[in-house]
């Protein structure tokens, strides 16, 4: 009888981490029998490993008794550089751009179990997915009954570097309430957050400030105690006007009493039209050619089978695509380890559609016949992640013309793609 590795042990052995499995079995396990078991295709036999062993290998999804097919054979999760778990998508504004407009829970906020995320944290930590770290996102994380700050604790604990967004609602105010911590003003805010070791504060820097015109004063404010406090923060650029960053910009030099800012970060983001972004709808002309529209995003698919950071959703729903919220196709945490999601990674329908590049075909089946539930679609990212959203919902629905008839009115509803 032969014993063969599962994704997870290849995935270990292709980023250098063998050792930590065998500090499992620190008197069972030979290295050298575990890297054979590991690389070699064709299996181990049984008895070269204690019973034990095999039994504990298999039971934590490092090994299993039968040999994995061509198509299971692939490591997507081996170019993952990090961790983006949305806490919530409640939030205290209601940006017209946000791409979880459509998701936005109304009334009390609801979020992810410490518990839960401590688990993942773990589990990721353990696969080696944190090269570059863990972002903290929602909707907005820094609200009453949010576990953001334990969150933060958490990942310092583990040595995870940790990114966190807020939409700096909370600068110049005073008797802030942030989970369970209460703070006196906003400086005592960025305190906690240097004291608890966050890398990065990252603040939304946009077009919302026609809808919010005092929240740019305050995302200053936000940004000027960073910078004597000495926290790092970021600036999330999204397609902002020209007006609006030499605002902030020049607000920001007069704050620090006309010094340059030490401690700033830019990234620019474009707008995708999904969810609140979406622009007024306009009938399609003709057939929409979303297959062709999806290459020119800017992972021109890669990211659904080599991608580099995963999302996990507030209901714990896996998937590698930022811009299709809710979304859970590899998975979820609150029933699965990240073991056996990565495990079944390469038989996800939505990695194989995209390893495949079949768009054109999987399109022409399973869009066109309803495409008129949709406005137009412009941005390639859009078109990505609204193919990857069918594929796994086809995966999971009986093909029937009124189940794939609900099937789009619900996708194009919670993507914010309907037709007005």
């Amino acid at each position: 009888m032969k014993v063969f590795s599962t994704a997870t042990l290849r995935h270990l052995a292709q980023r250098h981490l063998l050792d930590q499995v065998v500090d499992l079995f620190p008197e069972s396990l030979s290295p050298s029998l575990l890297r054979s078991l590991a690389v070699k295709k064709s299996g181990l036999e049984e008895e070269l490993l204690p019973a034990h062993v095999v039994q504990s290998l298999i039971s934590k999804g490092l090994a299993q008794k039968d040999q994995s097919s061509e198509k299971e054979a692939r490591l997507p999760f081996l170019f993952v550089q990090g961790v983006n778990i949305e806490l919530t998508y409640s939030c205290n504004l209601a940006c017209s751009h946000c791409l979880q407009e459509p998701l936005r829970p109304k009334g009390t906020a609801s979020w992810q179990s410490v518990k839960s995320i401590e688990k993942v944290l773990e589990e990721a930590k353990w696969l080696g997915l944190f090269v570059q770290g863990l972002n903290v996102t929602g909707g907005e994380t820094f609200l009453p009954d949010s576990p953001v700050l334990e969150v933060i604790e958490l990942s310092q604990r583990l040595g995870i570097p940790t990114r966190a967004n807020t939409n700096a609602w909370w600068g110049e105010q005073s008797r802030i309430q942030i989970g369970e911590h209460r703070f006196a003003d906003d400086r005592s805010v960025v305190e906690a957050l240097r004291k608890r070791g966050l890398m990065r504060l990252a603040l939304s820097l946009d077009d919302r400030y026609k809808q919010y015109p005092h929240l740019l004063s305050r995302v200053v404010q936000v940004a000027s105690l960073c910078e004597q406090i000495g926290q790092d923060y970021e600036l999330v650029a999204t397609d902002p006007s020209r007006h609006v960053r030499e605002s902030f910009l020049a607000e920001l030099f007069v704050a620090l009493g006309s010094r340059k800012p030490k401690h700033l970060g830019l990234t620019p983001m474009s707008v995708v039209d999904v969810g609140g972004a979406s622009p007024t709808a306009v009938k399609a002309n003709g057939v929409m050619n979303l297959a062709s529209l999806a290459r020119t995003s800017d992972c021109k698919g890669e990211g659904f089978h080599r991608p580099y950071y995963l999302h996990i959703n507030p209901s714990g729903g896996v998937r590698s695509c930022m811009y299709a919220p809710g979304s859970g196709w590899h998975g979820n945490i609150k029933d699965q380890s990240l073991i056996e999601i990565l495990n079944n990674a390469a038989l996800n329908p939505v990695f194989r559609l995209f390893e495949q590049d079949d768009l054109e075909g999987f399109v022409e089946r399973y869009f066109e016949p309803w495409q008129h539930h949709y406005r137009q679609i412009e941005h390639g990212c859009a078109a990505s992640a609204l193919i990857a959203r069918l594929a796994e919902q086809v995966s999971q629905t009986v093909v029937t013309e009124e189940a794939m008839n609900e099937m789009h009115q619900r996708v194009a509803r919670e993507m914010g793609m309907q037709m007005n």
